[in-house]
């Protein structure tokens, strides 16, 4: 789910840079008045989901009998806190495609000690087991949201949002344009992780235990190419409408901005084929650092 929302929301990052570059910062205010609604709307759908039918999701996970109520319970009450989860991926697109990277960064930053605060205190402390740690997920993203909120409040911003904005409007069609078929893109993949769950659960818990150690690995791999994919997605929208921001943003020409674009993009694939090569290489000592001795 935070892939696909993380995708979606790339077409506000890219809609907000593309303003950027066109000098139509104007415009900026009803793209978030949009994004706030389609965002919490798909809340709200995602909440119904997740909540209403964690167990039916668990077993169609194929969940071992021993782990399938600790496996429900996870889902409930991560899906309790999907606002949060969501809000969090759609306020750092925003400050991605303002050109602040930092502020996100100092978002993970404080949702991954929060994050690890509440492990220590309800896992290992309360012992609420899977409960336990779904809370502190949740908490930790909340905080984040809190955070990015505050920030957001005291940033100087190129924009004025009204509350005359938060509807639908045109933007949601454009903005859902670049963004549903990056979404349905990451949907389509992470589905195919999903079916390689469902498959090793049916082996048994040890088997479980031992594939819960691969979404760690892949975000390690994956996680540095995802973000130049990020960064090149919004230098590529203020380069495309704007070849002044084209000239200031390299300081040496490359003689045309599809050569940019193309060097962009080319450079992130090499760095995650390189990734993905030293990944399955030192596949056994990488998987070992997650498992318990």
């Amino acid at each position: 789910v935070t892939f696909v929302v993380t995708q979606l929301a790339m077409g506000v990052t890219v809609l907000i840079a593309r303003y950027i570059g066109e000098k139509r910062e104007k415009e900026i205010g009803a793209v978030l008045g949009g994004a706030a609604v389609v965002f919490t709307i798909l809340a709200g759908c995602l909440f119904v989901l997740l909540v209403l039918f964690a167990r039916p999701i668990s077993v169609l996970m194929q969940a071992p009998q021993e782990a399938l109520a600790l496996t429900a319970s996870y889902v409930r009450i991560c899906g309790c806190g999907i606002l949060f989860i969501v809000a969090y991926n759609v306020l750092s697109a925003v400050f991605r495609g303002l050109g602040d990277s930092r502020s996100p960064l100092l978002f993970v930053l404080v949702a991954c000690l929060v994050n690890v605060a509440g492990d220590l205190v309800l896992v290992a402390g309360l012992h609420l087991d899977a409960a336990g740690a779904a809370l502190a997920t949740v908490l930790a993203q909340a905080v984040s949201v809190g955070c990015a909120l505050a920030i957001l409040r005291r940033k100087k911003l190129p924009f004025t949002f009204r509350k005359s904005d938060v509807r639908l409007n045109e933007q949601c069609r454009r903005f859902l344009a670049i963004g549903l078929p990056l979404a349905l893109q990451e949907f389509l993949t992470q589905l195919s992780f999903l079916a390689l769950c469902a498959f090793v659960n049916r082996l048994g818990l040890a088997a479980s235990r031992m594939r819960g150690s691969l979404p760690s690995v892949k975000t390690i791999v994956l996680g540095f190419a995802f973000s130049c994919a990020t960064s090149g997605a919004n230098i590529s929208a203020i380069v495309i409408t704007s070849e002044n921001a084209f000239q200031n943003l390299l300081p040496v020409s490359v003689g045309h901005k599809d050569a940019f674009l193309f060097y962009s993009s080319t450079y992130g694939k090499k760095f995650k084929t390189k990734l993905a090569f030293c990944a399955t290489i030192f596949a056994s000592h990488i998987i070992v650092i997650f498992l318990p001795k």
